[in-house]
């Protein structure tokens, strides 16, 4: 294969690689540097080659590893975890170039960027955390209580229904975690095959408003339903249900925390625009402005304040999020902390 060729490949290879790539001969001098170790070290690497490394990077552990192998004529490839400014982790590989000899006469070296996989090893072990904790809490409760009526508490009528609806919303609790788990686990592939059909916007409040009374009365809250007049809309009845039930079933917690207040679903044409909005308002605690752009995130949680005592795992509104924008319609949300908040859902006729 002539050089030209050859070398041509080398530097496609080196430009279009995932890694950070930087190589110098003997005397230090910088022969090899891909734009992903130019982005890494914020440097034009058409700036840099054939001048010394020690006077473009820093001397850290990296060129002094790097150094070290290419002065050393017999020095071995060098493996280990390495730390960068703002908390960037890589795996550095350094490979000694050798001459037909067998001596070292460059060394190659190769940054693989780990920070991205250390986020989400740190994600997914705080979300089995929380999973474990969101089952434990209902499992416990209902076999308290499961226990308590087989003391013979089942005999008083009025102690063994309070029972029982305790059990039913535990159980309604730990159903709402399964399928919001079983909706991450097939992402945007359910998604994506969701069929759409002609839907009543009415019916899903209606239905959403039946669903959502007895438990709003047994919090103490006042649930009202207000709507005119509205267009058929296309879509997932199943997909919508679940992010109105997901909508609701925060308002009534967030809401329910204070033990009084009042939640309001409502839905109207938007003139002009050729949309359905429906919202959901509650007077409950609302969301603090610094959490407020950070909720329909993945795996987001409230830390502090009352909310973070309520438990979830971060899914719901990501989860919603991602299905209202599959109908190209929006979520939004508006809140002030301590008085309530409103989730709107625009969707298009």
């Amino acid at each position: 294969m002539p050089k030209n060729v050859l070398g041509k490949i080398y530097e496609t290879l080196a430009e279009n690689i995932n890694d950070a790539l930087i190589s110098i001969n003997k005397e230090g001098k910088i022969i090899l540097f891909n734009q992903k170790a130019g982005n890494l070290f914020n440097l034009d690497p058409q700036k840099i080659v054939q001048k010394k490394i020690w006077d473009i990077l820093v001397t850290s552990e990296f060129t002094r590893s790097l150094v070290s192998i290419v002065k050393n004529a017999e020095g071995a490839y060098r493996e280990q975890i390495i730390l960068f400014p703002n908390e960037r982790l890589f795996l550095m590989q350094i490979f000694p170039v050798k001459n037909p000899e067998g001596k070292n006469i460059a060394a190659l070296a190769i940054l693989k960027d780990l920070t991205e996989l250390r986020k989400i090893e740190k994600t997914m072990h705080q979300l089995i955390i929380d999973v474990s904790h969101e089952l434990k809490t209902p499992i416990t409760s209902i076999k308290g209580f499961i226990e308590t009526l087989l003391e013979g508490s089942y005999q008083d009528h009025k102690v063994c229904y309070h029972f029982l609806q305790i059990i039913n919303e535990e159980t309604n609790r730990l159903i709402r975690l399964i399928i919001n788990l079983l909706d991450l686990s097939i992402g945007g592939q359910k998604i994506q095959d969701m069929t759409f059909k002609p839907i009543d916007p009415a019916k899903l409040i209606n239905t959403l408003y039946n669903m959502f009374k007895p438990l709003a009365e047994a919090k103490n809250l006042i649930l009202e339903i207000e709507s005119s007049l509205l267009p058929i809309i296309k879509g997932n009845e199943d997909a919508l249900m679940q992010v109105l039930t997901n909508l609701m079933d925060n308002a009534v917690k967030f809401t329910g925390i204070l033990n009084k207040g009042k939640i309001k679903i409502s839905a109207q044409i938007l003139e002009g625009e050729g949309k359905v909005k429906i919202d959901i308002t509650d007077t409950g605690i609302g969301i603090d402005k610094k959490n407020l752009n950070k909720i329909f995130e993945q795996y987001y949680r409230i830390k502090d304040g009352p909310a973070s005592k309520l438990g979830g795992i971060g899914l719901g509104l990501s989860i919603s999020k991602q299905i209202i924008e599959a109908h190209k319609g929006e979520i939004k949300v508006k809140s002030i902390h301590g008085k309530g908040s409103t989730f709107s859902i625009i969707l298009p006729v």
